[in-house]
């Protein structure tokens, strides 16, 4: 993946974690959007350890579990934030969270070509 991925690059993603931190440190910027708060405490302090400061790392509190009414997932904020971007802004997504389809169809327009 390192080499599809410039120090330019800037980027968002849909559950942290790992990856967060591993984009942090080799691409220019990165949003990153949590809902769970344990784990977002959990990835900031890791981030926070270790200088990384060009994540604009966001909390948005929401469990996706036993919703089917697809429409009411693309109001939910979580899935909204795809909207934020300008479209072909991104140089890459990564989804890794509920409600994926809908936050495929949010993003792919972000997405440069």
């Amino acid at each position: 993946m390192g080499r599809l991925l410039a120090r330019d690059s800037v980027g968002a993603e849909w559950g942290s974690g790992n990856t967060t931190r591993w984009f942090a440190r080799h691409t220019k910027h990165l949003t990153s959007f949590e809902t769970t708060p344990p784990y977002y405490e959990q990835v900031a302090a890791g981030l926070r350890a270790e200088g990384l400061t060009n994540v604009d790392y966001r909390l948005i509190p929401h469990d996706f579990e036993g919703e089917d009414d697809e429409q009411e997932m693309h109001r939910n904020p979580f899935v909204r934030a795809a909207y934020e971007f300008g479209d072909e802004t991104l140089d890459y997504a990564l989804v890794d969270s509920a409600p994926r389809g809908c936050l495929c169809a949010g993003v792919a327009p972000k997405l440069k070509r």
